[in-house]
């Protein structure tokens, strides 16, 4: 399934059903793991992500203080 985050960035997640558990506790679907980071709000989509991305994992990156 394709879940659309934030329709003005345009964050798409792929999601994945995996198992149906009919012993869990509530009635609704919930997801109950996942994989990799989000990211912060209003980093400016997928190509904001990235750039906010090089400048956290380097720190002699002008950015680096302010993010």
């Amino acid at each position: 399934m394709k879940y659309i985050y934030d329709f003005g960035d345009y964050w798409v997640h792929k999601l994945t059903l995996e198992e149906i558990r009919y012993d869990y506790p509530v009635g609704y679907p919930q997801i109950i793991a996942g994989e990799g980071d989000c990211p912060p709000e209003d980093v400016g989509g997928p190509s904001g992500y990235q750039d906010f991305l090089k400048a956290w994992n380097n720190p002699k990156s002008k950015r680096y203080e302010e993010i």
